[in-house]
């Protein structure tokens, strides 16, 4: 059988083509494929009349659009060693393990604690880190295991701090007491420090036989110290032997100048936050994920609702060729909801011979070719191949009947896409509500890390002034793990004078303290009493400097000044008033000036 074209329509003018360009949902198929053809022909019929019939099923451009299903159910069966927040090391917590997770471990202000330094160390090579108060720490190669003790590679976090005077002490919230034949001492000391090592958040230990080498920077002379290292689960002190103590070099303190520097930018960058926000091109934040998933499904439901926009009908051009093309509704039922459509052959396609619509082909495919306006059709006969454009049209009273039912179907589609655009105006206020909140928390804290990384900048200042005038010497000795380690000596309360204590506000009232803390300023120690206000055998030092401070139910700072430890009586009974401050608990220069201790812990 033969396939024809045959020339019988009028032309159309080019304002009205252009006027009726509007049938991009005719081959919109519904659903997401990747592009594909379907053959042109269904049966080789040829239907005899005005105009040339070609049967056929007709091929399409189809899309697939693969999206990972958004998934926020967390992976089972994993348990995750999370590092703290702001360098915090302990956490009483039972839902979250942390290192040193003890009560007797008990800060009094979080936000003061002494900030940890985060150092990345290569676990394949020996490592030797300087602190900023000039100590070295040097770290061997293969030094670390994980909690099974296999052996790590990769990079380590060294998270290191140290605390050197009475109010390090006072705001690590560590014990500072050592029982030793049933009696109990207060630790003076030469020196404290925290050291622990993670990898990908994970906890990493120190191999057996492996030592990491501490060359303390103290500003402790003399020989009377020994090592200890805390059993956090014993909660108690353990003795770990002698240091080796050696001249501090202030010459050789200036040549870790570069050192100190790469320190210090360390230091400020281990107190970096992480943006709240990202893009929706990156990855969403989990607190955005559920909206931004309604979101998209919203505007998903609105382009397939625009896909099926009716079709404004169009008269045929008699001017014209056309073609008469029979399609599946099953498989393009968008084709189907106009009867007796026709296909109308573009003027703009230069290469058309009146001697082609006489002639048999044999393979015809169509497939959109400009979006709601025309389309393609291939012809093949043998090597001969043309591609023609073609425009869809209706003609007589086909064009009443489509047009009454474009303005009906138009009106259902009117209506449900307006509704899920209002659905959409709303979820999209919803998300940018969030967002807005979101990124004013972010700025926030970025102010707050800003204030903190001036602050710490200008703590490292004071460091490096007084490490010239404050350390002595160097205390040497070795870490056989990770933890808390010092160098102390065990004393006795000071003595020469034995009071009962009574501690009131500056008016006289009473006033809840649960733990007084004592400084004798001869001592570097820290001696903590825990009978309340009311101390029975008071011992202090009159011939030295004392103060004696607190921290209230209210969590303020209760400070009895040195004044009152200076004179007067030395036994019976002894009132002391103390003056509550209400200081910045996050700011640990201000606790240290309004305890007259100086900028920094080597004083």
């Amino acid at each position: 059988m033969k396939k024809r074209i045959n020339k019988n329509r009028e032309k159309l003018s080019s304002e009205e083509i252009a006027k009726q360009r509007d049938f991009g949902s005719l081959l919109k198929q519904a659903g997401s494929m990747q592009p594909m053809q379907k053959p042109f022909y269904k049966t080789w019929g040829f239907i005899s009349g005005a105009s040339a019939v070609l049967v056929a099923s007709v091929a399409t451009v189809i899309y697939l659009n693969v999206n990972a299903p958004v998934n926020n159910e967390e992976k089972k069966n994993k348990t995750e060693q999370t590092i703290p927040q702001g360098d915090y090391t302990y956490n009483n917590s039972d839902s979250v393990k942390f290192i040193g997770n003890k009560p007797f471990i008990n800060p009094p202000f979080k936000n003061a604690d002494k900030k940890f330094t985060s150092y990345k160390v290569n676990s394949s090579a020996p490592k030797e880190i300087t602190y900023p108060t000039g100590t070295k720490i040097k770290i061997p190669k293969d030094a670390f295991v994980d909690n099974n003790g296999n052996g790590i590679k990769g990079e380590v976090e060294i998270r290191y701090r140290e605390m050197h005077d009475a109010v390090d002490f006072f705001l690590s919230g560590i014990p500072m007491t050592y029982d030793s034949a049933g009696k109990q001492y207060t630790f003076e000391s030469a020196g404290m420090l925290e050291m622990y090592a993670f990898q990908n958040g994970e906890v990493v230990k120190l191999k057996e036989g492996k030592n990491i080498k501490i060359e303390m920077a103290s500003g402790e002379a003399g020989n009377k110290f020994n090592v200890y290292k805390l059993d956090t689960a014993a909660k108690s002190w353990v003795y770990k032997g002698k240091d080796e103590v050696k001249p501090f070099s202030k010459t050789e303190a200036k040549k870790d100048t570069a050192l100190l520097a790469l320190n210090n930018s360390q230091w400020l960058s281990s107190c970096s936050t992480q943006s709240l926000f990202y893009d929706l091109s990156d990855t969403i934040p989990a607190q955005l994920k559920p909206i931004a998933s309604e979101l998209k499904k919203i505007t998903t439901d609105i382009t397939k609702i625009q896909d099926s926009k009716p079709i404004l009908p169009k008269k045929v051009n008699p001017e014209r060729y056309t073609f008469n093309i029979e399609v599946e509704a099953k498989e393009f039922p968008e084709l189907a909801v106009y009867k007796n459509l026709l296909f109308e052959l573009g003027e703009e396609n230069k290469t058309w011979k009146v001697e082609m619509g006489k002639m048999t082909w044999e393979d015809a495919t169509i497939a959109e070719y400009k979006k709601g306006e025309s389309y393609m059709l291939t012809l093949k006969k043998g090597k001969e191949k043309h591609k023609l454009i073609v425009y869809p049209v209706f003609e007589g009273d086909n064009y009443s009947v489509a047009k009454e039912q474009y303005e009906q179907t138009f009106k259902v589609y009117n209506e449900k896409l307006s509704n899920k655009k209002q659905e959409e105006k709303k979820k999209q206020a919803e998300y940018d509500a969030m967002v807005k909140k979101m990124k004013e928390e972010e700025k926030k804290q970025e102010q707050l890390m800003t204030a903190e990384q001036k602050k710490q900048k200008e703590q490292m200042k004071q460091t490096q002034k007084v490490m010239d005038k404050t350390i002595k010497v160097v205390r040497v000795f070795n870490l056989d793990g990770f933890g808390t380690w010092n160098c102390d000596s065990p004393q006795n309360f000071p003595k020469g004078g034995m009071v009962t204590a009574n501690f009131t506000d500056e008016l006289g009232n009473t006033i809840k303290l649960p733990v007084i803390y004592q400084v004798d300023r001869n001592l570097n120690a820290l001696f903590s009493y825990y009978e309340g206000n009311v101390i029975k055998g008071f011992k202090y030092n009159p011939e030295s400097r004392t103060i004696v401070w607190a921290v209230t139910m209210e969590g303020k700072l209760a400070i009895a000044n040195e004044q009152q430890f200076s004179y007067g009586i030395t036994s019976g009974t002894k009132n002391y008033k103390m003056k509550i401050v209400d200081v910045n608990v996050n700011d640990e220069n201000e606790i240290r000036k309004i305890l007259n201790f100086g900028s920094y812990a080597l004083n």
